[in-house]
């Protein structure tokens, strides 16, 4: 599935996957039916869209409660693409899906573990 969504002031396309999206079509019909098209996804409790930070501040507080102490939304998208070049996923393709400008700024946040080296040799 994908959909527009904008980052700082560009709009860019966003990709989920197929249960995602099926996730958030039963969530969009059990509680989102009635809400405008325009309206956020989820709405904070002002009705308005959650600002970056109240976002940041949820995901340590979910990972805190299944003991993942120290967690971040930030190291969870780590995590993400670490986890997609561990299987063999194009640079390039990662950059697009972690939306960033430059394949550096990609190949940082991808971190080189044994599980990544062993991987590689092993496709000789």
């Amino acid at each position: 599935m994908e959909g527009w969504q904008t980052k700082g002031s560009q709009r860019q396309q966003a990709v989920v996957s197929e249960k995602l999206r099926k996730e958030i079509t039963e969530y969009v019909r059990e509680h989102r039916r009635s809400a405008p098209a325009d309206a956020p996804l989820l709405a904070s409790q002002k009705g308005g869209a959650f600002s970056s930070q109240t976002i940041q501040q949820l995901f340590r507080q979910l990972y805190g409660q299944v003991g993942l102490d120290g967690a971040s939304s930030h190291s969870g998208r780590r995590t993400m693409l670490t986890k997609l070049a561990e299987r063999g996923v194009h640079a390039r393709v990662i950059q697009q899906i972690a939306r960033h400008s430059s394949l550096a700024t990609t190949q940082r946040y991808i971190e080189v573990s044994p599980h990544l080296l062993r991987n590689a040799v092993e496709m000789l």
